[in-house]
């Protein structure tokens, strides 16, 4: 039987304070980015490099460090913990890759021998050509279109999680286990932090690419819908906010500083953030956006951690990887030629 190789694929963070390994990342981002919209390279090595001293400084000012990388590969470590305590189920081998930041993700890939399965776990809720797209490029790269068609139990992605009924429901206990025992006599509110995109290019266009919009508003739409039923949390406004970036044009809306504008405007004294909107916590959730927070003038400001290290989190992308292996297991066992387009390597 050929050895699977499980795959997790975090976005990566610089962990230190030098100026290069920002850089570095910037650089990174700017080749993923390139592909779809074109930025020309001078510009690109302006912005990484006045970017990179600017952040560099800034995290030596506050002592911020990211945990973001740190928090991925926890998640990793917990997950072979949790797949080891069942001996019934196939043994793979788990690997950590990051899209931006060493080990890149087509590193990973490449030594994997050619006759070993693959499952890629994308830890971004909603895919895009920017998340999902990137990774679905080099398993491409590494097994062609034809080859996937004639083997399709050879490769497999899991992503668009967002739209899992159980990720609400993990989401929802993190929100309740962090707010238990927690007592206020001020009119709260939780805001819900996602991941912005751009909506038109500076020219005013719709992006001829997929950038998620569509599924990111969804997703806000289905957190707010289902934390509103559960009357436990005992919020008296939930309302999301989308943390962009101040380039390429249009982007989503509202931004963090339109909700706590919303919020004060409703008389909310105490705030609780939430960025669901990511598995994982970074520097856009726990450093940029609780500065703006902080800010505000709330009388109180709980900011709960991303769901990364929530053990109900790593059960639940433990059942997705079982559900991939079984879904590989049944192409596996068919004799009967197939002809079909490779559904395998489409996230699921």
């Amino acid at each position: 039987m050929s050895k699977t190789n499980v795959i997790l694929v975090a976005h990566g963070e610089g962990e230190t304070i030098h100026p290069r390994e920002h850089f570095r990342l910037t650089k990174r981002i700017f080749h993923h980015a390139e592909k779809l919209v074109a930025i020309p390279k001078a510009l690109q090595t302006l912005i990484a490099g006045v970017g990179s001293i600017a952040l560099s400084a800034k995290w030596a000012l506050s002592g911020y460090r990211s945990p973001h990388n740190k928090e991925s590969r926890h998640l990793c470590e917990s997950l072979i913990l949790a797949w080891n305590k069942n001996a019934s189920i196939e043994q793979v081998d788990f690997k950590l890759a990051y899209s931006s930041t060493p080990p890149y993700f087509e590193d990973v890939l490449s030594k994997i021998s050619e006759d070993e399965n693959i499952i890629v776990v994308s830890l971004t809720p909603v895919n895009s050509d920017f998340s999902c797209g990137i990774l679905c490029e080099e398993l491409f790269k590494k097994f062609s279109k034809s080859e996937l068609l004639k083997f399709p139990s050879r490769a497999h992605t899991i992503g668009n999680l967002w739209n899992r009924d159980e990720l609400l429901e993990v989401y929802l206990q993190h929100i309740l286990d962090h707010r238990a025992g927690v007592s206020t006599q001020f009119k709260s509110g939780l805001i819900i932090a996602l991941h912005g995109t751009v909506v038109r290019d500076s020219k005013g266009k719709i992006p001829s690419f997929n950038t998620g919009l569509n599924e990111t508003l969804e997703f806000a739409d289905r957190m707010k819908k289902r934390f509103a039923k559960e009357s436990a949390l005992g919020f008296n406004r939930i309302e999301e906010a989308y943390l962009n970036h101040n380039v390429g044009g249009e982007w989503t809306v509202p931004t963090l500083k339109d909700t706590i504008r919303t919020m004060k405007l409703q008389g909310i004294e105490e705030v609780v953030f939430f960025a669901g909107g990511y598995f994982s916590d970074n520097s856009e959730t726990d450093h940029a956006s609780l500065a703006q927070l902080k800010k505000a003038g709330f009388k109180k400001i709980h900011s709960l951690p991303c769901i990364n290290s929530n053990e109900r989190f790593v059960i639940f992308l433990k059942n997705e990887i079982e559900k991939a292996l079984s879904c590989m297991n049944r192409w596996k066992n068919l004799s009967l030629p197939l002809i079909h387009e490779a559904s395998m390597i489409r996230p699921s």
